[in-house]
C-alpha cells in the first residue's frame, strides 16, 4: 500500500513510522475530558468487597452498600438517586477540510505513543478529571449561568456546593446557587435510604418467588399416591 493511500489513516498500527510521522503532520488531533455515566452510583449494581479503592469512592459519593446474600465478598450497591458522571480521557482525530471523517473515542495506549507530544501537553495542562453530578442537571440554572460556571472550571453540582466565599463572590447570585446546589445533594442523600430499602424489598420478593417456584416444581415431581385398592391387588 502506498504512502498516498495511508497518509490519512486514522487508526494506529497500520502504517510504518515514516507514514505515521507524515500523517501526524496533517491530522488534527485533540485530547480532552469527556463525561461518561458512572453506572454503579447512578443505576446500582455489585462490586467485589476486595476492590477497596472503588468501594471507598462509592462511599464518598454517598452510596449505600450491603453484603450480597450467600456471598459476603460481594457488595450490592444501591443507586444514589441522582445521575453521576466520571470524566474520561478521549481523543478526537480528523482530517482538515473533511467533515465526514472524524474519530472520537476513549484514549487507547496506541494513541499515547503515536501522538506522544500532544498527549503529554494535554496531561500537563489539562484540568483535573471530575466525578459527580454535572452542573447541567440543575434546573434552577439557565444555560448562560451553566456555561459561565463551566468556563471557570465549576463543572459539577459538588463543585458549586463547595465554592468558597471568596470564589462565589465573583458570580452574581452564586450564594443562592450554592445553597440550592447543596439542597439538591441533600435531597438525593435523603432519598438514597428509601431507594436502598426498595431494592432490598424487591430482592426479597425475588427470592420468595424463586423459592415458591422451586417448591411448586418439587410438589409437581412427587409421584401420585397409590390407592389402597391397588395395594391389596
Amino acid at each position: 500500500m502506498s504512502s498516498r493511500d495511508t497518509i490519512y489513516d486514522l487508526f494506529p498500527g497500520s502504517m510504518d513510522n515514516e507514514q505515521a510521522e507524515a500523517a501526524d503532520k496533517k491530522l488534527f488531533v485533540e485530547f480532552f475530558l469527556h463525561p461518561m455515566v458512572d453506572f454503579l452510583p447512578t443505576f446500582g449494581g455489585e462490586v467485589m468487597k476486595e476492590n477497596e479503592e472503588l468501594v471507598e469512592s462509592l462511599r464518598a459519593l454517598g452510596c449505600l452498600m450491603r453484603a450480597k446474600p450467600k456471598d459476603p465478598e460481594v457488595l450490592m450497591v444501591s443507586k444514589l438517586g441522582r445521575p453521576v458522571f466520571k470524566e474520561m480521557e478521549f481523543v478526537r482525530i480528523l482530517k482538515p477540510g473533511d467533515r465526514d471523517t472524524v474519530v472520537e473515542r476513549p484514549v487507547e495506549d496506541e494513541d499515547k505513543i503515536r501522538f506522544d507530544k500532544k498527549y503529554r501537553d494535554f496531561k500537563e495542562h489539562r484540568q483535573e478529571a471530575a466525578q459527580g453530578t454535572l452542573i447541567d442537571e440543575l434546573p434552577f440554572l439557565n444555560s448562560a449561568q451553566k456555561e459561565e460556571y463551566k468556563f471557570f472550571n465549576i463543572r459539577t453540582v459538588e463543585h458549586l456546593a463547595e465554592l468558597s466565599d471568596g470564589v462565589s463572590s465573583k458570580f452574581p447570585m452564586s450564594q443562592q446557587h450554592k445553597k440550592r446546589a447543596q439542597l439538591y445533594l441533600d435531597a438525593a442523600k435523603e432519598q438514597a435510604p428509601r431507594i436502598a430499602m426498595a431494592d432490598a424489598l424487591k430482592e426479597r420478593d425475588t427470592v420468595i418467588a424463586e423459592l415458591q417456584e422451586r417448591l411448586a416444581k418439587l410438589e409437581a415431581s412427587k409421584p401420585e399416591p397409590v390407592p389402597p385398592e391397588s395395594k391389596r391387588r
